[in-house]
């Protein structure tokens, strides 16, 4: 049949296109958007396994739930065919949060602490350093075969003793304790010292010289007054301490000097009657003490006002540098005359 000079077979034009199936607004995908798509929610999903084994061994629920819900929450965007802006929205506000918004709200909660040397982890972790620190050796004192390492960079990572005991068992010890190791994750020389252990950083002797003052003060908390430390690079013993909490009076007893260090729970030490505090405290909220000490302490005042002075005026200085360096590019460009205006 004939129209106003075009011909029509069931409804369309002839030689024009088969109608498809796609809707418009739908998203179509490639084979290699698809992979891509694959690899990042594969990628997405090996980061929330790697964030959670820790947050289960320290009982962090809380944690866990929120890293569940969050990659939840990024595979029901990146699968579902709606929600196209979360689709941008989504890593970038994550990263801000990450990045921008959790940095902030941990720096202002550990502003309101004693945080720093000395007062990082609680009371009984105080106490069990404090108990470890003193251990002394005792005539029937257990011998250990020592490896000194790291958790981590062997600089700056936390230490670990790597220990073999006499029945051949083998443990790494750390600051909160004992750990059994597997035999299969390590290596043993012909000595039967370990000489690589699977999660650790062994240290060389040049490393070991580095850390010595470290490594002289370390030890193993292993029980109510017992602890493990190093006798010299290869062997270590464990010992009596010589300082123990006694929960009636919330006090250390030196058996030594004699002593008595009672509990400040204000500011997070044991101080003796005369005034002297044990170097390893606990940390706790002192409201806002340490922004007073800005008015109050005149070093501290002193520095923190050269400190907020050069960050204002560097900010401040770099946006106007730049804002006078744009403004004369702008004036200059705007002058019709100038030669090579069109290259530049």
């Amino acid at each position: 049949m004939i129209h106003g000079g075009s011909q029509h077979r069931h409804g369309r034009p002839l030689g024009a296109p088969a109608p498809t199936s796609h809707v418009r607004g739908e998203p179509t995908t490639s084979l290699l958007g698809l992979v891509v798509k694959i690899g990042a929610l594969g990628l997405a999903a090996a980061l929330a396994v790697w964030a959670a084994f820790p947050l289960i061994e320290a009982a962090n629920w809380v944690g866990v739930g929120i890293v569940a819900a969050v990659t939840a929450l990024i595979f029901y965007v990146y699968l579902s065919p709606r929600h196209v802006p979360l689709k941008y929205l989504l890593p970038g506000t994550l990263l801000l949060i990450a990045f921008q918004i959790l940095p902030v709200l941990y720096t202002v909660s550990t502003s309101v602490t004693n945080f720093g040397d000395g007062h990082r982890g609680d009371k009984e972790q105080a106490i069990a350093a404090i108990e470890a620190y003193s251990v002394v050796r005792t005539p029937d004192s257990p011998q250990y075969t020592l490896t000194v390492a790291a958790d981590g960079a062997p600089d700056t990572g936390d230490l670990v003793f790597l220990l073999t005991a006499a029945d051949g068992t083998v443990y790494a010890g750390d600051a909160d304790g004992l750990t059994p190791l597997d035999p299969d994750d390590l290596t043993r020389g012909a000595s039967g010292k370990i000489v690589d252990a699977e999660g650790y950083t062994v240290l060389t002797t040049a490393q070991i010289n580095e850390r010595s003052d470290e490594i002289a003060d370390f030890a193993v908390p292993t029980g109510d007054g017992t602890g493990i430390r190093s006798s010299g690079l290869s062997m270590a013993y464990e010992g009596q301490a010589t300082r123990t909490y006694q929960e009636d009076c919330d006090c250390i007893v030196d058996s030594v000097t004699g002593v008595t260090y009672t509990a400040d729970n204000v500011n997070g030490s044991f101080v003796s009657d005369d005034g002297q505090r044990l170097l390893q405290g606990w940390r706790v909220n002192v409201g806002f003490d340490n922004f007073l000490r800005f008015v109050t302490d005149p070093a501290t005042g002193a520095s923190f006002r050269a400190i907020l002075a050069w960050n204002i005026g560097f900010a401040a200085g770099t946006t106007l540098l730049v804002f006078v360096v744009g403004l004369g590019l702008a004036q200059l460009m705007h002058t019709r005359t100038l030669r090579g205006r069109t290259l530049y």
